[in-house]
């Protein structure tokens, strides 16, 4: 059976407004993941179900 995993990524610049989207989609019941980096292992540990990570714009450069 092939188990497939939705990952929302956002990437924010404004620190405000990513706490602020974290705080409300937790809210909402929401799986927010919050990472170092998209080579952090909590990734991999949370891969069976749909999560949303939000990232500033250091994480992908």
């Amino acid at each position: 059976m092939v188990s497939e995993t939705l990952l929302l990524v956002l990437i924010v610049r404004e620190a405000g407004l990513r706490s602020t989207l974290v705080a409300r989609l937790s809210m909402a019941g929401a799986d927010v993941l919050t990472a170092d980096d998209f080579n952090d292992p909590r990734l991999a540990r949370h891969k069976k179900r749909p999560l949303v990570l939000i990232a500033d714009e250091a994480a992908v450069d």
